[in-house]
C-alpha cells in the first residue's frame, strides 16, 4: 500500500509539471506562512480528502501543530539548503523544525509546492522517510471563515 501511496502522488505531480500548472521554484519561508491542512495523497484533486492535522506557520519563525483542533507541539522553524546533519545541497531546501521544549531538530525535505484548481499544495518528506507528507493550503474568503483553533 506504502508503494502505491507514492506512486500516487509522484504522478500527481508529474501530472502538474506536465499540464503546465504553475509550479513555483521559490520554496521559501514565506510560502510557507499560512495553515496548511494534511490529505490523503492517494485522494488530492477537487475532492481532497482532509486529515485532522493542521500545520500553522506564523511569520516569526513559528510552527504549531494541532491534531483535532488541539495544540501538540510548537516549534521554531527554518527553510534552508542545510539538512539537519548540516550538509548543504544546492538543489533541495530543507523544512527544520526545533522543539521548543526538548530542543530536538526534526528535518523534512521541501519536494515542492505546487498549484492545482485553485488551490495550493505542499509535499515535504521526512528525512529517511521515502514516504510524502501532501498538504492544502488553507484559505478562507472572510475573517468569520478562520476556524477558532488556528487563531
Amino acid at each position: 500500500m506504502k508503494k502505491y501511496s507514492f506512486i500516487v502522488v509522484i504522478m500527481f505531480f508529474l501530472v502538474l509539471t506536465s499540464s503546465k500548472e504553475i509550479i513555483r521554484s521559490q520554496q521559501n519561508e514565506e510560502e510557507l506562512i499560512g495553515t496548511w491542512i494534511m490529505v490523503n495523497p492517494e485522494k488530492i484533486g477537487e475532492a481532497d480528502e482532509l486529515l485532522t492535522t493542521k500545520w500553522v506557520f506564523s511569520s516569526g519563525n513559528e510552527c504549531r501543530w494541532l491534531e483535532n483542533g488541539i495544540k501538540v507541539y510548537t516549534f521554531d522553524y527554518s527553510v534552508s539548503n542545510y539538512s539537519c546533519d548540516n550538509t548543504y545541497d544546492s538543489k533541495y531546501k530543507t523544512l527544520k523544525l526545533v522543539d521548543n521544549i526538548s530542543q530536538k531538530n526534526l528535518c523534512y525535505g521541501i519536494n515542492g509546492f505546487s498549484e492545482f484548481n485553485g488551490k495550493t499544495y505542499l509535499s515535504i518528506e521526512f528525512e529517511g522517510n521515502p514516504d510524502p507528507m501532501v498538504f492544502v493550503k488553507f484559505t478562507f474568503q472572510n475573517p468569520h471563515e478562520l476556524p477558532e483553533d488556528i487563531n
